[in-house]
């Protein structure tokens, strides 16, 4: 009865020397190395270098347009706005002055 053996820990010992193994391999492969045009991939890189640089460039001169036109719109509003809170004032005083001349003209009579 000395020796007893606990069979499920010598599985689970087994099977981690097993992955152990498994890993060190996989680690230790070299990849098949092909043949690869590294030219052809070059040309491939300066294609879409050349095409996301004037496609920047193109969004660029889009964006500075919609900025000028919104700075144009903008200035032409705020010349409206201006124009239109000095012309109001002016309205204003012009109607408040007509009634106290009225009210002149009308006290005028009455102490006649």
């Amino acid at each position: 009865m000395a020796v007893t053996r606990l069979e499920r820990k010598l599985k689970r010992r087994r099977i981690k020397a097993e992955n152990r193994k498994n890993e060190i391999q996989a680690l230790n492969t070299k990849p098949v190395i092909r043949d690869v045009d590294v030219q052809a991939i070059k040309e491939e890189f300066k294609k879409k270098l050349k095409s996301s640089t004037e496609s920047k460039t193109s969004k660029a001169k889009k964006a500075v347009k919609k900025e000028t036109v919104e700075a144009k719109s903008e200035s032409v509003e705020t010349k409206k706005e201006v124009a239109k809170k000095e012309v109001a004032p002016k309205e204003s005083k012009i109607a408040k002055e007509a009634p106290k001349d009225e009210v002149k003209e009308a006290d005028a009579t009455d102490k006649k």
